[in-house]
């Protein structure tokens, strides 16, 4: 109990959104991380007690974890056993890399240190966007929920009230959108051409992604750049279509880690989530994506993003629009 609180309280101080699991059944665990092997990887550190439940030691969870290709941080910790903890590790290194050992009196300051030396990389630029996406995805998932759940709820006074609000805002959307647009068109077909610095200035629903991206389509062709060759430009659209597929979901491991399950309010969620035997069915295929999809995926992400890369070190700074 003492262990657990002061992860808790060090966490808390980092600052970030980290989730503990806190497990007692060490055979579970050990069943669980079989399905590590093949499917989603679910923990990023490990603190593992020397003396588990079912007289399961520490050090065969840890070997089960190597053995399996996890390599998270791990730290090793005993109130008593610290000697034979080392002795352990000394007999056999190639099992332990990456194993922190602890004892009472220095648990909390090596605690400390993995959970800094962590929160570094999840702080890094890549994971903060992830953190943004992730979290501004839940807000909208719980938003969903608790209108859909509540508005039924409310008086008929109350509901029109709120249907004059909506319609009210939709109207002026409408009035501005119209506009606004006209305004632009006609800026544009009376000077003949684009002003690309006041274009990227418009407001995204005036010049929408999907319009930057036919520019930049178009570009490139005229400049004759073969990035794309191996990558055609064309079928970039099946990673933003998965990207905006999941961009506001709620996104979640389903039981057999074999499927990320995506949902926009708690009624989707709880009828999207895999059987114990995580079979999925024909109907399911447009909520769900497997470990295989998702290793195809990353690929294609990882494969365009060297793509987009290259041209943008073909940019000169004299090249690069002044936006500000």
């Amino acid at each position: 109990m003492e262990n657990k609180e002061i992860l808790e309280m060090l966490v808390e101080d980092v600052g970030l959104t980290i989730q503990i699991e806190y497990v007692q059944d060490a055979q579970k665990f050990l069943d669980r991380l079989e399905r590590e092997k093949s499917g989603f990887k679910t923990f990023d550190m490990f603190f593992i007690d020397y003396s588990l439940s079912y007289g399961i030691l520490g050090s065969s969870l840890i070997k089960k974890l190597r053995g399996i290709n996890v390599d998270s941080d791990i730290l090793f910790y005993s109130s008593q056993h610290e000697s034979d903890i080392r002795e352990m590790v000394s007999k056999d290194l190639g099992s332990f890399e990456g194993v922190y050992i602890a004892n009472r009196n220095n648990f909390d300051e090596k605690s400390n240190y993995l959970i800094k030396k962590n929160s570094k990389r999840l702080s890094s630029l890549s994971n903060i966007r992830g953190l943004l996406t992730d979290q501004t995805s839940q807000n909208d998932f719980i938003v969903n929920s608790y209108v859909m759940n509540e508005y039924p709820k409310l008086t008929s006074e109350q509901q029109v009230e709120i249907m004059n609000i909506i319609l009210d805002l939709m109207k002026k959307q409408k009035e501005a959108f119209a506009e606004a647009s006209e305004i632009e068109i006609m800026k544009i077909e009376t000077k003949g051409s684009i002003d690309i610095k006041k274009l990227f200035k418009l407001r995204n629903f005036l010049f929408t992604l999907d319009m930057k991206y036919k520019m930049f389509q178009k570009i490139i062709e005229y400049n004759n750049v073969s990035t794309f060759d191996d990558n055609p430009f064309e079928n970039y659209k099946d990673v933003t279509q998965w990207r905006n597929k999941l961009a506001h979901k709620k996104l979640e491991v389903c039981k057999g880690q074999r499927h990320i399950i995506f949902s926009d309010n708690h009624k989707q969620h709880t009828n999207r989530m895999c059987s114990d035997d995580c079979i999925v069915i024909e109907t399911d295929l447009n909520e769900k994506i497997s470990i295989d999809e998702w290793n195809i995926l990353r690929k294609k992400v990882v494969s365009y993003g060297k793509c987009f890369d290259s041209v943008l070190d073909s940019i000169t700074p004299i090249d690069i629009p002044e936006l500000i």
